[in-house]
């Protein structure tokens, strides 16, 4: 399917050297650019020392192409036309949620901070390295979540 965004990255990769000791493949992939990502978030200050927000957000990464030589690699070790499924990698997306609220006391000398969040991961770009064979290609991974919350803690003591 061909995109009808305006904004596309094509890339060929050819071999200069005659022979090739190592053989190119040929990518003939495109990758192009086309997201919108929404924020929104609210902030509620209920007294002068607590402020309470959250924030509903999406963003990612656009997919791209590893890299012809990390290919040839591939098809060196697994065979020719082994790194075809490797050419090229998917954007990945994230949907994340925030909550929490900022304090002062002490008469502004100090300040606590608290954050809970909550991030999904849909077709997540992931790194996987070989160390042995030498060659290290992004795939896209299945959904990922990660969770936690942040607490920051400052007090000027006189």
């Amino acid at each position: 399917m061909r995109s009808t965004n305006p904004c596309v990255l094509k890339v060929e990769a050819k071999s200069s050297l005659s022979p090739n000791p190592i053989p190119v493949p040929a990518i003939d992939e495109e990758v192009s650019i086309d997201a919108l990502f929404p924020r929104a978030s609210v902030e509620y200050r209920h007294n002068p020392n607590l402020l309470l927000f959250a924030q509903y957000s999406t963003g990612g990464r656009n997919g791209n192409l590893n890299s012809p030589s990390t290919l040839s690699t591939v098809e060196l070790i697994l065979g020719p036309g082994s790194s075809k499924p490797f050419a090229a990698y998917g954007d990945d997306r994230v949907t994340a949620y925030e909550a929490g609220f900022k304090t002062t006391f002490l008469d502004g000398r100090g300040q606590f901070n608290l954050t809970a969040f909550y991030n999904i991961y849909e077709d997540l770009q992931t790194l996987v390295s070989t160390r042995p064979l030498g060659f290290r290609l992004v795939v896209n991974a299945s959904e990922a979540s990660t969770s936690g919350f942040e607490a920051e803690f400052s007090a000027e003591l006189n």
